[in-house]
């Protein structure tokens, strides 16, 4: 059983001023992930517990994640508490770690044949985003715009005409409860923003191509821990 925590209403939206913590649409911008006001330590901690989870596909301690990070339980537990009020860390009943920023080791309607082995992502975004940071890969993934069989190969999406719905409210709600849920692929823009005005959900479909590059250099600035 998977335990997730989440807290609203924390780490609302900011500035835009590093293009790898966005994806934009016109020079406009979509979403503004945060990254760039995190601390030194707190991309560490992230970015072992993600690299733990991306390479095994099974849940991490505390502990393993503090021998990744080169530092103390104790900070990787404040670290977490940290973001588990963005609602971006998810726990299995042992307290293990079996989500972070997206990756999961837990079955999810977005699949990842990566070539570490399968994993799963909480949205679509984020499978765009892994995928591309690692190279090379593919993403099965069910959701109201239907089934999408996508493949990642030389630094390139086919079909690469899909577009992605991004609902608003980043940061403003649990990314993991609330926000990644909307998130999903559509065959269209048309398509998105169609179902988006259906179901009064706020948020604009994205083309992959115009959010391709800058989700791969977020994840993988995440991989790299900075």
């Amino acid at each position: 059983m998977t335990r997730s925590v989440r807290s609203p209403g924390t780490d609302g939206p900011g500035g835009c001023d590093n293009l790898a913590s966005c994806c934009q649409q016109g020079g406009n911008r979509v979403i503004d992930f945060g990254d760039d006001r995190l601390e030194p330590e707190q991309r560490r901690v992230r970015s072992a517990a993600f690299l733990a989870l991306l390479r095994t596909g099974r849940p991490v301690s505390a502990r393993a994640v503090a021998q990744g990070a080169k530092t103390t339980v104790e900070t990787v537990t404040e670290v977490l508490s940290h973001f588990a009020g963005r609602g971006s860390v998810q726990y299995d009943d042992h307290d293990r770690i079996v989500g972070i920023a997206g990756l999961t080791v837990q079955p999810t309607r977005h699949v990842m044949h990566l070539p570490q082995g399968m994993r799963w992502t909480w949205c679509s975004l984020d499978a765009v985003g892994i995928v591309a940071a690692v190279g090379s890969g593919k993403i099965d993934s069910t959701g109201p715009g239907g089934e999408f069989h996508i493949v990642y190969r030389d630094a390139r999406f086919d079909p690469a005409g899909l577009a992605v719905f991004v609902a608003d409210g980043y940061g403003m709600t649990s990314s993991l409860g609330q926000w990644c849920p909307l998130v999903d692929f559509f065959a269209t823009v048309e398509a998105a923003d169609r179902w988006s005005a259906e179901q009064a959900v706020k948020g604009r479909g994205v083309p992959l191509l115009d959010i391709a590059d800058v989700a791969g250099d977020r994840w993988r600035a995440i991989i790299e821990g900075r």
